[in-house]
């Protein structure tokens, strides 16, 4: 009798940038851990820890107290909520509690951090750390799955987890993933998001600093105005309102005014005209009032013009969480690359800049609205979103599929520069920067990203241009069949088919024929799915291409997968056989392992254990020899299997150990399942 259990290959079909996309758990697990057996670097996400640091420390204990003092019976990470207005330290002491050196020692399987602010991510970042783990999770199309996938792997370890600038709850939930022995903080302007999360949790308020601790942080840029005017110093602090970032600027403007002779009185009067210049309210000065009034002063207290213009210039990338690097600003402000450097560092010694290490820096959320009001104010906003869209559509264009990484940490900028193109209706370069972008939303399965900028890419192709709109809209049916919105996803196939069928371009006329082919299989409509396997079979044999003959060994592959289904045993032969041979003429092994394994699951149906267990060994070898150890995994699980039903146990409990060790070296979600198993066989 068969085995039931026995994992099979899934109906392949192929995208425009040709890919492999399976519709089973095994296939999808291949994609998402493949090439993960390198030994990995515990994340370290976190910022450096703040220096100076100061008016925290009894926030700081009571943070780290909480984290020491949870129960052991939670079933859910601990939770701890920083809130307080922008600008007053949150993110600076969650920073300085995940650095706490006894917290990572006893956090030791490391600490995970992001930036939501208003414009959350998720996908994108639950890709991102699912990479810190050797997990490639693009497979999973919702912020949903893909969360649940990245608990499967963090299931077991002990993180310290950080959300920092969370304006909504809904956009923290997706990360809430972490295990009972972690702890999850937030941090958040929004007094109520404990509540709206629901659950237990330690809520903390990060108030602005006292007029003692603000004395005492002005100090550190200027301590001998401090010594000598003390008086002076407090009235200066308390007209900044507590707020660490208006202290940081107002040190800055004092250290220049005191080495030219000046004093507080001559600073706290250049705010009082200021303030009556600008017609504030005088009692609304303290916190933000006062600190969009040290903005204005510190920025007219910058050396030069030069240095003014290239402050506001950089609010064109936005603030926290994006980010910029410094041949980025080189080319907004048109220097070399010295020049930019001196400059950078101009302007982050004044405050103004926030470093980030490793050549990127960010501004404060305070900063960017300015600066971002200086543009408007000086009408250079247009011509500075173009200049911003045209270097990251060069940027990009030169990136390849290797470049992911950094393609991720400017994918904010792209989205901006990309609907700058849109807002433009600047044709030309839409269409480059989704051409640009198709093969990273694949790979990263951003495929709300990649569905609208086709979706908008479609609306501006010129009619003429058959070829491109067949292309996009097969594009775009891959994306609705990765969501499994299945009639929308053929509604797209058809359309790209009819357009595609007045050009010469068969070869992606046959991806779209095979893709459609997949749904209609999936659908269990077998003989729409042969008709257009079979169509794509005449148009890719008239085509003597490598490309297109690898397309051609995975239809036949498909027709056979279609022909055992409806248990026409000889013919679903005939074509693994046919495809097999494609494969080898090919040298193709990746191709010729994967056919192996659906001629296995095609003995094994029929009940022909001893030819399954060749065919899966034949292709355990394969895989092994490419060093796949999914691909190892599966053919040696299947193999224990049949051995299990041959009454062979010592045979498959030999290839459960070996598939045990696979799942521990890749931290497999499978792994308790799998030892279940094995503890069975060696009973």
């Amino acid at each position: 009798m068969a085995n039931s259990n026995i994992h099979a290959g899934g109906d392949l079909d192929l995208s425009v940038t040709g890919d492999f996309v399976g519709g089973d758990k095994i296939v999808n697990i291949q994609n998402i851990y493949q090439g993960t057996a390198e030994i990995r670097p515990t994340p370290r996400l976190a910022p450096p820890a703040p220096s100076p640091f100061i008016g925290r420390s009894a926030l700081l204990f009571d943070c780290l107290a909480a984290i020491q003092e949870r129960p052991n019976t939670a079933d859910t990470p601990q939770l701890i909520i920083l809130t307080g207005m922008a600008g007053v330290g949150k993110s600076a002491l969650a920073a300085a509690v995940v650095n706490d050196p006894l917290l990572v020692e006893e956090f030791s399987d490391g600490t995970l951090w992001t930036e939501l602010g208003p414009t959350a991510d998720p996908l994108s970042t639950l890709a991102n750390w699912g990479d810190q783990f050797g997990a490639d999770l693009a497979g999973y199309a919702t912020a949903e799955t893909r969360s649940r996938a990245l608990r499967s792997l963090i299931h077991n370890k002990k993180l310290l987890i950080v959300l920092d600038d969370v304006w909504e709850a809904a956009s923290a939930v997706p990360f809430l993933v972490a295990s009972p022995s972690s702890c999850v903080i937030i941090t958040t302007r929004r007094g109520n998001l404990g509540t709206e999360l629901g659950g237990s949790y330690t809520h903390l308020t990060v108030a602005p600093l006292n007029d003692a601790d603000s004395l005492t942080l002005l100090q550190q840029f200027i301590p001998q105005a401090v010594q000598a005017d003390r008086a002076g110093a407090i009235a200066l602090v308390k007209r900044m309102g507590g707020l660490p970032i208006g202290i940081a600027l107002a040190g800055q403007m004092m250290a220049r005014e005191w080495q030219a002779g000046l004093g507080f009185a001559n600073a706290l009067a250049e705010l009082n005209e200021r303030e009556t210049r600008l017609g504030l309210n005088r009692g609304g000065s303290k916190g933000a009032g006062s600190m969009r009034l040290m903005l204005a002063v510190s920025y007219d207290h910058l050396p030069g013009d030069h240095e003014r213009r290239a402050f506001r210039q950089l609010a064109i990338f936005g603030s926290k969480p994006r980010s910029f690097g410094i041949e980025t600003a080189a080319y907004l402000w048109q220097l070399e690359s010295r020049p930019a450097q001196r400059m950078m560092v101009a302007l982050v010694n004044q405050q103004m800049v926030e470093p980030l290490g490793d050549g990127r820096f960010t501004l404060h959320s305070t900063l960017a609205d300015f600066g971002q009001s200086l543009l408007e104010e000086k009408k250079e906003l247009e011509a500075l979103r173009q200049r911003h869209m045209n270097y990251y559509l060069q940027w990009v264009q030169k990136r390849t599929s290797a470049d992911w990484h950094l393609i991720s940490q400017d994918l904010e900028q792209l989205r901006v520069a990309f609907q700058t193109a849109v807002a433009r209706a600047d044709t030309q370069p839409i269409i480059q920067f989704l051409l640009a972008m198709n093969s990273y939303f694949a790979r990263r399965g951003l495929w709300q990203d990649w569905r609208t900028w086709t979706e908008t890419t479609l609306n501006v192709i010129p009619a003429k241009d058959l070829s491109l709109r067949g292309v996009l809209s097969s594009n775009l049916g891959a994306i609705y069949h990765k969501q499994e919105n299945f009639d929308q996803a053929l509604e797209a196939y058809q359309q790209a088919r009819q357009v595609l069928e007045k050009t010469a371009d068969h070869a992606t006329l046959a991806v779209v024929l095979n893709n459609m082919g997949a749904i209609y299989a999936r659908l269990q409509l077998g003989d729409e799915a042969l008709e257009v396997y079979e169509q794509a079979q005449e148009l890719l044999e008239e085509a003597a291409d490598r490309a297109s003959q690898a397309a051609l060994a995975t239809t036949l592959n498909n027709i056979g997968m279609l022909h055992g289904r409806q248990q026409a045993w000889a013919q679903a032969y005939e074509y693994h056989q046919l495809s097999y041979d494609f494969y080898h003429a090919l040298g193709e092994k990746m191709g010729l392992a994967t056919t192996l394994t659906h001629m296995g699951t095609l003995a094994d149906r029929q009940g022909h254990t001893a030819e399954a267990l060749a065919y899966f060994a034949r292709g355990h070898q394969i895989y092994a020899e490419l060093g796949d150890l999914m691909g190892e995994s599966t053919a040696l699980y299947n193999m224990a299997l049949l051995c299990q039903q041959a009454g062979d146990k010592p045979t498959a409990a030999q290839h459960m150990t070996r598939v045990v060790e696979i799942d521990e070296q890749l931290n497999l979600p499978d792994i308790q399942a799998d030892k279940a198993l094995l503890a069975e066989l060696m009973n």
